[in-house]
């Protein structure tokens, strides 16, 4: 839940702890997986949170100015509120 944290807590508060306990609810079903090296601090090392609402996804990345400095992608979803669903509780 931690490692989720960061992304839910752009929205409000009162959306955050909706969020958060419909993702906790659903921990059995979350799955966590990743490739490279588990610091996430090389270029390649990704890691991806997947559970039946959230999905976030993260990669590392030599940028074009500065190729020996890794950056990071990521991307936040829901799976059930997104994508023309509504976060509406």
């Amino acid at each position: 839940m931690e490692a989720v944290r960061p992304w839910i807590a752009v929205v409000d508060d009162a959306t955050a702890a909706v969020l958060m306990a419909a993702y906790a609810a659903q921990i059995d079903d979350t799955y966590i997986a990743y490739s490279g090296s588990p610091a996430l601090s090389s270029q390649g090392d990704y890691v991806r949170v997947d559970g039946p609402g959230i999905w976030v996804e993260m990669s590392c990345q030599s940028g074009f100015e500065m190729p020996d400095t890794v950056h990071f992608h990521t991307v936040y979803r829901d799976h059930v509120n997104d994508y023309g669903g509504e976060f509406s509780f």
